[in-house]
């Protein structure tokens, strides 16, 4: 019988989808109940991990909320960057494009309207 040995970069696949669980259950969480109102517990159960597992990812909600607005500054940064290579539209329409993470915060609250 052979020992099947998986390469470490699967672990570390596995470890960071688990973190961007965690990030996207807190984004819903805090978007639901706020910062406050949200429980480790509440995180861990809605992420589908255990407490422990959070705490081992980040030490604590703020450390948490800290990891999560890198996340969404990244992504930002990103999405910028790549508006401003665009030589087909004019200043003036790259300022007034409708960016992917606006779109979603516009959806989620055109009920308060």
């Amino acid at each position: 019988m052979h020992n099947v040995r998986l390469p470490l970069r699967c672990n570390y696949t596995i470890a960071m989808d688990k973190k961007e669980q965690i990030i996207e259950a807190a984004i819903d969480l805090f978007a639901q109940k706020g910062f406050e109102g949200t429980s480790i517990r509440d995180l861990a159960s809605k992420a589908d991990v255990n407490v422990a597992m959070v705490n081992y990812y980040f030490g604590s909600k703020d450390k948490l909320f800290e990891a999560l607005v890198e996340v969404k500054a990244g992504s930002a940064r990103g999405i910028l960057e790549e508006l401003l290579k665009d030589k087909t539209l004019t200043s003036i329409e790259k300022m007034n494009k409708d960016l992917p993470e606006q779109k979603k915060w516009n959806a989620r609250h055109d009920h308060d309207k």
